[in-house]
């Protein structure tokens, strides 16, 4: 069992994540007192509980909470299983009309939820309070998820209850103050929260001795700036760095996953049809709105852009309908072709179509409905990219992209498709208590200008959603808002040796901050000779004389002599030092021959006659010019080869 903490953490986040979702509200912590500043719900571990509720309705007298419903989780130290209940409580002796009004609702609602839940405690004829709790659906569970679902089921029908008496208390009572939490009053009571908790967290670390150790760690997420760009030239380690140090920063084990965010993500690539699919293979014969009010729906339509999901889901439905089928009268279909549809409304599968048409349903269901928590499983919330020429605003915002299938008539469709930025900075959005990244390897390779497009001013940290100066922009395709989320980190790195692409975008650049990394000799990795040389030395010695005949952003990182022994160091060499400095010399060997010495460049000599019998000037000139050529070395001349490029030969 989760520790006290951590399950009310938990909770928190399934039920923030609800909100998130749909809009649900519920109630947090407001009173506090001396060890409950860090807790989200009244309720603390000495009593062995906490609970929240989703409704605004004022009781009073002496021990009361304040709550007339609560959902309520009890907790154990010796590690009992979970387990959850519905409480009603109010005194049986109210002294004014909205105490009077509150015990009336409780009362109407005591005979029809025993007939539908039933209860595991009983009114005492005479108590001095009015007490009863809903039987949960299992006694206890082995994990919050399962409990979570059945919550769910629950909550399905108690709050419409609950809502329905309240309006009818109401008629006799009608100062009476009862209704479900506002999203106005939820939003400031979270802020509130948040804000408490934060201030709580700072002031328990700022009790806490630095750790000597722990600083000399890559910073954490925290203390990144949200756009970073590693620079240097090639063989530093720059894209090293962001798998070592940043990747495993973006990355939550499952435990941390609600089921809501995992459905957000399950869904988020699927379309609406495959949406339906899975819907149908568990209800197995539904109307519209049965298939409206599916999990998987519900998450697909609080992420997606459209307005009319139940349009959408007639739309989708008809046009893939089996043509077959003489309820369905849409002459336009889109394959696969599946659906089946009766004379009552109902909606189905034909299963043999689907086997057929679209096998890979099966597993995606499976893989839905046999989803469980595994505290060992990891969750990337990053995407790694590489720019490169052809890369566009369309592969990183959002485009029109042809459709994967054709209908029969063999015309092409089309979408709006996002990309990878936008649906990063979606699911980051979804998931604000997360850090989420992009991490975006060789940023100058391709014109940033045109791939970032209206969104190089949204990535400014105060022009990020819920800063003060926050902007949004229209997408010129989807016509949908758009702002970067707060919690949304761009790391990239530049190679600055690339002589193949412009400079970054100047406007791109003053929003970035920049880390250098050059060549590092004295790391430990190098403290090991090569045919008798200090590897360090080497490195040192050539980017010495490639910064006299260039510059340091030309000179050759550590990496190419990362893990060396006298073999593998020469195809370090033949590999890539020598075709990097073919590069930067633009084939000038002779610039080369400074560099590396006699032993790797050398002067190539012609006795015979070089060109054709013809009448040039200057013939003599281009025939006495000198020609050199890469020696290739074995094991054994290297050790010379090495030997003159240290001058030592």
């Amino acid at each position: 069992m989760l520790a006290y903490k951590d399950y009310e953490k938990a909770v928190f986040d399934w039920l923030y994540s609800k909100y998130k979702a749909t809009g649900f509200t519920f109630s947090i912590r407001r009173k506090i007192s001396k060890g409950a500043e860090g807790d989200y719900f009244t309720g603390t571990e000495n009593s062995n509980y906490f609970g929240t509720t989703f409704w605004f309705i004022p009781v009073g007298y002496p021990g009361s909470n304040g709550e007339l419903i609560q959902l309520n989780f009890t907790y154990s130290k010796d590690r009992s299983p979970y387990v959850y209940y519905f409480e009603f409580i109010q005194t049986s002796a109210p002294d004014d009309l909205q105490n009077k009004a509150a015990l009336k609702l409780i009362e109407n609602l005591l005979p029809i939820l025993e007939a539908k839940f039933g209860l595991i405690s009983t009114i005492k004829p005479g108590a001095k309070i009015f007490n009863y709790k809903l039987k949960p659906i299992k006694a206890s569970y082995d994990t919050v998820e399962e409990m979570f679902r059945d919550i769910d089921s629950q909550l399905n029908t108690l709050l419409p209850l609950v809502d329905e008496n309240i309006k009818m208390v109401k008629a006799a009572y009608p100062n009476f103050k009862a209704e479900r939490i506002s999203k106005e009053n939820f939003e400031v009571l979270i802020q509130k929260g948040f804000d408490r908790i934060k201030k709580y967290k700072n002031e328990q670390t700022s009790h806490i001795t630095p750790d000597p150790v722990n600083q000399m760690k890559p910073r954490s997420s925290k203390s990144l700036p949200l756009n970073l760009i590693l620079f240097g030239p090639p063989g530093t380690g720059k894209t090293y760095k962001l798998k070592r140090d940043y990747f495993e920063q973006f990355t939550v084990k499952q435990s941390a996953q609600t089921r809501e965010q995992f459905l957000a993500d399950f869904v988020s690539n699927l379309t609406w049809w495959q949406i339906i699919t899975l819907a149908l293979l568990e209800l197995g014969k539904a109307k519209v709105q049965d298939i409206y009010e599916h999990e998987l729906v519900r998450s697909k339509a609080s992420i997606s852009s459209s307005k009319t999901v139940r349009a959408t889901l007639w739309g989708q439905l008809q046009s893939h309908t089996v043509r077959s089928n003489e309820f369905v009268n849409t002459k336009e279909r889109s394959e696969p072709l599946y659906f089946e549809k009766d004379g009552d409304s109902y909606w189905s599968i034909s299963h043999p179509d689907l086997q057929e048409k679209y096998p890979e349903a099966q597993e995606l269901y499976e893989q839905y409905k046999n989803y469980q928590v595994s505290p060992d499983k990891e969750i990337k919330n990053y995407e790694f990219i590489t720019f490169h020429q052809s890369f566009s605003y369309e592969d990183f915002i959002e485009g029109i992209k042809p459709a994967i299938e054709e209908d029969s008539e063999g015309s092409l469709r089309f979408r709006i498709q996002d990309g990878v930025f936008k649906r990063i900075a979606e699911r980051a959005r979804r998931d604000p208590e997360n850090k989420y990244a992009l991490f975006i390897d060789e940023i100058n390779r391709g014109n940033v200008s045109a791939i970032f497009g209206e969104l190089i001013t949204l990535i400014e940290d105060s022009k990020r959603a819920g800063q003060a100066e926050a902007l949004e922009v229209t997408l010129p395709y989807s016509k949908e808002k758009f702002s970067v989320p707060a919690n949304l980190h761009l790391i990239g790195t530049m190679n600055t040796a690339d002589r193949s692409v412009e400079a970054l975008d100047t406007a791109l650049r003053r929003r970035f901050t920049f880390e250098e990394m050059l060549p590092n000799p004295d790391i430990n990795e190098l403290d090991y000779t090569i045919y008798g040389y200090s590897a360090s030395e080497v490195l040192k010695t050539i980017n010495l004389r490639i910064e006299k005949l260039l510059d340091r952003e030309h000179c050759i990182g550590h990496a190419y002599f990362i893990g060396k022994d006298e073999s593998s160091i020469i195809s370090s060499f033949y590999k890539n030092i020598i075709p990097l400095l073919q590069e930067y010399f633009f084939g000038d060997y002779g610039k080369i021959g400074l560099v590396l010495g006699k032993g790797f460049v050398r002067l190539k000599h012609n006795e015979q006659a070089l060109f054709a019998d013809f009448p040039y000037d200057y013939v003599e000139d281009l025939a006495a010019k000198p020609v050199y050529e890469i020696i290739q070395n074995t094991e054994e001349s290297f050790a010379y080869a090495l030997a003159a490029l240290m001058n030592n030969d």
